[in-house]
């Protein structure tokens, strides 16, 4: 790059040259060194700010076409501040020994620091400009970085199990992962740039709706469980808000649900259980109990015995009955 910069340096310290870049019956090597220069170059009308001509690279870096460059002005690309003057901005920037900093956009959106080195020059007989763009190099290392760090992360999230998606602050799908697709039975293409609720409209009347708003308008993680009509499943959501818009992931839960109400019912049970215990069992008991104290006394005549044995007996069937309850419910309790 920098042997790249030393070279249009001692090729623009003759301005006439650069007519061949529009004039390929001069020096033809000019053109070709435009056209496939690594570095993004363009020409610009200095009054208008439209770009004249872009090469190639310019073209991959910022994700338009020549034909849209043509019908754009250095505006659309360059992010200003507020109440920022681009013609002032760079006024004083037409020499490639003095560069200067701006943040460029791509077409979708991304922005990036650059280093430009301009150089007025005359384009087609009239006075133009020509840019010379280099990525700052701190950023660009710390792109490559990220570039290395979601490439990672995006691989973590293409093998984990969970469904994992993102959406933008329109609730536009923007990522997928391969368990989602998977989960939907439908490829990632039919999902990115799609909304949300209308994609699943039966969502808008569930927890999906109130919880993703919640999370987005009062910035809270939130999780929640809800039975997804378009799986048939139950699944646990977990979504957290982000400046780009919201995160989430999920995992059916369906069988840990179940085997979760079957505890419950259990529980449910052995409560009952333990109320029959301390209730119906007593109440037998208790008669039992009273009616042994009658053989304690002595005076007893045989009809007595008779009917006190004839108690025993019906209140002994009475146990016997409640403890056969008892087991029956015991049985209910099996867990599958």
């Amino acid at each position: 790059i920098m042997r790249a910069i030393n070279w249009i340096r001692h090729l623009f310290a003759k301005k006439d040259r650069f007519a061949a870049i529009a004039d390929v019956t001069g020096d033809v090597s000019v053109p070709a060194f435009f056209e496939h220069n690594p570095c993004p170059m363009w020409i610009i009308d200095p009054e208008t700010m439209r770009f004249l001509i872009v090469n190639n690279s310019a073209q991959r870096q910022y994700g338009y076409t020549a034909l849209e460059f043509a019908k754009m002005q250095l505006h659309n690309i360059v992010l200003l501040k507020d109440g920022e003057d681009l013609y002032k901005v760079i006024s004083d920037k037409k020499y490639f020994l003095t560069p200067y900093s701006a943040i460029h956009k791509h077409k979708n959106g991304q922005t990036f620091n650059v280093q430009v080195y301009a150089q007025a020059v005359t384009y087609k007989g009239s006075p133009a400009r020509l840019d010379f763009i280099m990525k700052n190099e701190a950023a660009a290392r710390a792109e490559a970085e990220s570039k290395v760090l979601n490439e990672k992360m995006e691989d973590i999230l293409e093998s984990i199990s969970d469904g994992f998606f993102t959406l933008d602050n329109d609730w536009k799908f923007t990522y997928v992962n391969k368990a989602y697709t998977d989960t939907h039975k439908a490829q990632k293409e039919n999902f990115i740039g799609n909304n949300f609720w209308e994609y699943f409209p039966i969502a808008l009347k569930q927890k999906f709706y109130t919880e993703y708003h919640r999370a987005v308008n009062d910035r809270v993680n939130v999780h929640f469980e809800e039975y997804s009509w378009y799986l048939d499943k139950w699944i646990s959501v977990h979504a957290y808000p982000t400046e780009a818009g919201l995160t989430v992931y999920f995992t059916d839960i369906t069988e840990q649900r179940k085997y979760r109400l079957q505890i419950e019912a259990h529980n449910n049970i052995l409560k009952e259980i333990a109320w029959i215990q301390s209730h119906k069992v007593r109440s037998p008991l208790a008669s039992i109990l009273g009616l042994t104290e009658l053989f304690a006394q002595k005076n007893s005549d045989p009809e007595e015995i008779r009917i006190i044995i004839e108690g025993i007996r019906s209140k002994a069937e009475d146990l016997d009955r409640i403890i056969r309850e008892i087991n029956e419910k015991t049985r209910d309790t099996e867990v599958e």
